[in-house]
């Protein structure tokens, strides 16, 4: 979940995906503002909690160094996309970009293909629980 300024709009339907989500065993829950994992909910505490350390850091972990052959949901913005990018053959991306399809900026069309050519996903103005539902009921 992108927490990043430029998703501010999108903060409150963000913290309900993390509440449902919470629910369920299976499912890890990042803080990931820009794409870069920085903490990850801790479902005891019930909040976010720093995850790397000075090594992780270094080996840069926050950029889903330790992320493999895993199938990631990322809701975020336009601005992921160099992290997007350099996961494209690691994981199964689906990408729920806030942006509406108009609103594209040139460099997302490039990674609209991208995302495609390696089996991953992308979906737009992914911005209430409404819209959320039509793409999960594509996803099965």
């Amino acid at each position: 979940l992108d927490t990043s300024p430029s998703c501010k709009s999108v903060a409150s339907f963000y913290g309900l995906i993390a509440q449902l989500a919470a629910k369920y065993d299976d499912i890890e829950i990042y803080d990931a503002p820009n794409g870069r994992i920085v903490h990850k909910y801790c479902k005891r505490t019930k909040d976010f909690v720093p995850i790397w350390n000075s090594d992780d850091i270094e080996n840069r972990a926050y950029d889903w160094k330790y992320l493999k052959n895993r199938t990631v949901l990322l809701f975020s913005d336009t601005d992921c996309l160099p992290i997007l990018e350099k996961n494209l053959n690691t994981n199964n991306i689906i990408f729920m970009c806030r942006h509406e399809v108009d609103e594209r900026r040139y460099s997302m069309r490039d990674m609209d293909k991208k995302l495609k050519d390696f089996g991953n996903t992308v979906y737009y103005n992914v911005k209430t629980p409404d819209k959320l539902v039509e793409v999960i009921k594509k996803l099965k």
